[in-house]
């Protein structure tokens, strides 16, 4: 048994030896420069998180494992064995990379807390794979007309910083492009999908080659309902309840009380709300229970008018406020249906 070991081992520290003798050789004589013709780039990426959606900047943020593969073929070298490990680690200062960068950036950075997290290896073939874990905040541009009921789509695009696509040419990893980890939430989103294409670009300097991932997300509506749609329609219930009160101060007390805090809450709402110069959902919304509110009144300063016969009068507001009991729920109950299907259909 003995006599076994000792001869493994010899025979392992032997193709252990000839392997590094091998990579010595190719290292010793490596030059970092870009290799001569076309470079493919393979390109494949795991999101770890999406971390934030700023609907009113209009910017992502994610933490993703980008990972980039092509091949050098002065880093080819001799491995004796399969079973013996073919592939090498080197420092990523010391070899070349692509100068790829993100075309929709805002901002980012490598992590680097304790060690540098980033890996290069260099197999026998020379084919190097190059990964790294970046944090990413990438321009969004959102179209809100739908909010909150919306689904927008984020775009991660990739290229090179300077060469044209005749030197350098992007593509997707053909086994596995893009994955997303989905075990933590979005805040305030739901991914529904993400497709990967291309989006070459030509200047007047050369075709530049792109690739791009495409997030779509669908924003999670229901915490609005709590928080806007809740209160303002029972406002507007409570506005409607002011055509039972006979007794004119307690009327347009309540009716003044409720227009305050519906104008109150709009305002502080708006103020959280992307700013856009067109009209959103939840604008719509809003505007309209303003208006029932504001119609209310207008109801009650009409049935408040002088008419000399105060019996003629009586009959006057009767009829007004019976007439407003009815149709005033109607019009509401309308404009509810009409809205929820137009959020439905989005």
């Amino acid at each position: 048994m003995l006599v076994v070991y000792l001869l493994a081992a010899a025979a392992t520290f032997s193709l252990s030896h000839a392997r590094s003798e091998g990579w010595n050789a190719t290292w010793t004589k490596y030059q970092k420069t870009k290799p001569a013709g076309l470079i493919l780039v393979a390109v494949n990426m795991y999101v770890e998180s999406i971390d934030r959606i700023d609907s009113l900047e209009g910017l992502i943020q994610m933490t993703v494992i980008f990972r980039q593969e092509w091949s050098d073929q002065s880093l080819h070298h001799h491995v004796p064995t399969h079973y013996v490990p073919q592939y090498e680690i080197v420092d990523r200062h010391d070899i070349w990379v692509p100068d790829t960068y993100f075309v929709n950036e805002f901002d980012s950075y490598a992590h680097s807390i304790l060690e540098d997290n980033s890996l290069v290896r260099v197999d026998s073939y020379g084919k190097i794979l190059y990964s790294r874990k970046i944090s990413l905040t990438l321009r969004c541009p959102m179209e809100l007309s739908g909010f909150p009921f919306d689904t927008q789509v984020c775009k991660l695009r990739i290229g090179s910083f300077s060469h044209i696509r005749d030197s350098i040419d992007y593509r997707w990893n053909s086994t596995q492009a893009v994955e997303v980890n989905q075990d933590i939430p979005i805040p305030e989103f739901e991914l529904r999908e993400h497709e990967t294409n291309q989006c070459h670009a030509r200047t007047p300097t050369g075709e530049y080659s792109c690739i791009q991932v495409e997030f779509t997300l669908k924003r999670l509506w229901r915490h609005y309902l709590l928080k806007v749609f809740v209160p303002l329609t029972m406002l507007v219930v409570l506005a409607w309840l002011s055509f039972w009160l006979r007794q004119s101060s307690v009327r347009i007390t309540i009716l003044m009380f409720v227009l305050s805090l519906a104008v109150i809450g709009v305002g502080s709402l708006n103020n959280t709300l992307p700013h856009t110069n067109y009209a959103k959902m939840i604008d719509v919304y809003s505007g309209v229970a303003l208006s029932f509110i504001f119609a209310a009144i207008v109801e009650f300063v009409i049935v408040s008018r002088r008419v000399p016969d105060d019996l003629e009068k009586d009959d006057i507001e009767d009829k007004i406020d019976v007439t407003a009991r009815v149709v005033y729920p109607l019009c509401f109950v309308g404009f509810l249906l009409v809205y929820s299907l137009s959020a439905l259909l989005r």
